[in-house]
């Protein structure tokens, strides 16, 4: 265990403590408080699959492509599964092949539809993070940037219908 994780479970008590505490580990680049990741998202994320199809971007131009699984979704990103490695700050456009909104109510598992059936939605995004598993694929979080107005409505309607919070998305304003 890091040593400023011990310092940090000595002092919990405290709350105003350990808020301060809170602020400065993350100004220190820290991610961990003991065995429990510090949540740092700004939006309520769920775990939603979907398929994800991205395409690396080389001088505004798509690049090599892939398609991955979701592991969740939020108003500001979304986790997936990759069998790539993806650089940090990497540009791409993550299209999200979302299911036929009959099913968006009680969506969790949106892998089992066939593509044919799915509405693409292209998102300009960028990788904040990448870390390899012991399985054999990566884990990747993609921030979303841009969005066009048709898929902007469309996403909307998704994220509500699933309850997804959507407030001061940059995405959706």
């Amino acid at each position: 265990m890091r040593r400023e994780a011990v310092f940090l479970r000595k002092i919990a008590d405290n709350s105003t403590v350990w808020k301060e505490c809170q602020e400065q580990v993350l100004a220190m680049g820290l991610w961990t408080f003991g065995d429990q990741p510090l949540e740092r998202r700004r939006y309520p994320r769920k775990p939603i699959h979907l398929w994800a199809h991205c395409a690396e971007l080389k001088n505004g131009n798509p690049a090599r492509s892939f398609t991955h699984p979701t592991e969740d979704l939020s108003a500001g990103g979304l986790a997936m599964r990759s069998s790539v490695i993806y650089r940090m700050d990497q540009c791409i456009l993550a299209t999200l092949l979302l299911p036929p909104s009959s099913s968006w109510s009680h969506i969790e598992d949106a892998l089992c539809f066939r593509l044919t059936d799915c509405q693409p939605v292209g998102i300009l995004s960028r990788v904040v993070w990448c870390a390899s598993t012991a399985q054999q694929y990566a884990r990747v979080g993609v921030e979303f940037s841009e969005v066009s107005a048709s898929g902007q409505i469309l996403l909307r309607d998704f994220f509500l219908t699933c309850g997804l919070a959507i407030n001061n998305a940059p995405l959706f304003q």
